[in-house]
């Protein structure tokens, strides 16, 4: 998804990808969750970098073979530029209520969107 956005007209447009993490179910017997993890996806959102063995293992996978080469030297640049929104460790959350929300150029919010819901969510 990010390669397309890259490749398309919403590097330069400033678009803008937001998305927020949240629980829909509880596990059973639980009628609350507890934030953690928060810290985890900072960290990760300020130290994310791509090197060049990350970089030389992408151009040789089948599904980037069509890549723009440009792409690769976006990579190579990349910081996190976003924004970051969540409740306090510790907080007290319930279904549906946001936990964080992220907003970002699309590209970026497209690449820490995997990353940050895995740290976070869990399946109930």
């Amino acid at each position: 998804m990010a390669t397309a956005y890259y490749s398309g007209s919403a590097t330069v447009s400033g678009i803008k990808g937001v998305f927020e993490i949240f629980v829909r179910k509880l596990p059973q017997d639980r009628s609350y969750l507890v934030a953690a993890g928060l810290e985890h996806v900072i960290y990760y959102l300020m130290r994310l970098e791509f090197n060049d063995i990350q970089i030389s293992y992408l151009r040789f996978t089948d599904v980037f073979k069509n890549v723009n080469q440009d792409f690769y030297k976006y990579l190579k640049k990349f910081k996190f530029t976003g924004t970051v929104w969540a409740v306090p460790e510790g907080t007290i959350i319930f279904p549906y209520e946001p936990i964080a929300r992220i907003e970002a150029p699309i590209v970026e919010s497209q690449i820490v969107e995997t990353f940050t819901l895995s740290m976070i969510i869990f399946k109930a």
